[in-house]
């Protein structure tokens, strides 16, 4: 596939409530090529929600190579969102792009959900398709909630960043993501900066249940790295996770958000 990239964004969006693609098959865009400093971009004029299902950006239409935007591939302003969905077919490959894969920002309090995501490898989840910087930033967040993504492969910086609102209420859970390896956690898919950072946020990174256990591992800088720069009382709990090592576990439990459904599929698939 050739890029015919527009020279600016392939879709840029102003206003309030928005859906980009869908959770169904086909209802996802490819968006890819673009010029511009995002290739999806989204500003709330007032706070209000977006929702962005399965779509593909910074990959061909089979989402086995890169087919890079010049800068982030989403980026979003002013609104909650959420970035993908509780089905697999919800989620986004995020792949390719020369910046970031997913930037999310506000100058107001929003609360962001990020589910099911591929970000910075290819569709399988076997081979790098590098984003630039970050995988997926947060920045002046009130709420995250980051489940089930694979976030590996990514260049600089940090696969994964988080930066709170500047306000002790500041929360975010983390939980059932891959961040480092390839989908089946057999092997490293190098992110090269940390894995996963958290700045100046309330934080629950893993949980009691083994479906909320994240796995960090092969990459380059710090597995994790908690930091509180405006010395507020922050809580940090960081629990029942894997980090440096392969699963050596049969995952063949529900993840976090996932139906029966898709856990037959999902081992269907793994065979």
């Amino acid at each position: 596939m050739t890029a015919l990239g527009n020279g600016e964004h392939g879709l840029g969006i102003r206003g309030t409530d928005f859906t980009i693609g869908g959770s169904d098959i086909g209802d996802g865009n490819l968006i890819s090529g673009n010029g511009g400093w995002a290739a999806l971009t989204l500003q709330a004029t007032n706070p209000t929600y977006a929702v962005i299902q399965g779509n593909m950006i910074g990959t061909n239409r089979l989402g086995t190579a890169t087919l890079p935007n010049i800068h982030t591939g989403i980026h979003v302003s002013g609104t909650n969102v959420l970035i993908g969905g509780t089905t697999t077919t919800a989620g986004n490959l995020v792949s390719g792009n020369n910046d970031s894969g997913i930037y999310v920002e506000g100058t107001v309090a929003y609360t962001a959900t990020v589910i099911n995501n591929i970000v910075g490898t290819d569709i399988d989840g076997e081979n790098v398709i590098a984003n630039g910087v970050h995988g997926i930033r947060l920045f002046h967040f009130q709420h995250a909630e980051i489940y089930d993504n694979l976030i590996s492969g990514n260049h600089k910086w940090s696969a994964l960043s988080l930066t709170g609102s500047e306000s002790a209420e500041a929360t975010a859970t983390i939980q059932g993501n891959f961040v480092g390896t390839n989908r089946d956690g057999t092997k490293a898919l190098r992110n090269r900066g940390v894995g996963v950072y958290v700045e100046d946020t309330n934080v629950l990174i893993g949980g009691s249940e083994d479906e909320q256990r994240n796995l960090i591992s092969g990459n380059e800088g710090q597995g994790i790295h908690i930091e509180n720069r405006l010395a507020m009382p922050f809580t940090a709990t960081v629990t029942n996770n894997y980090m440096g090592t392969a699963i050596s576990v049969s995952y063949t439990h529900l993840r976090a958000h996932e139906t029966v459904l898709d856990l037959v599929c999902r081992l269907l698939l793994e065979k």
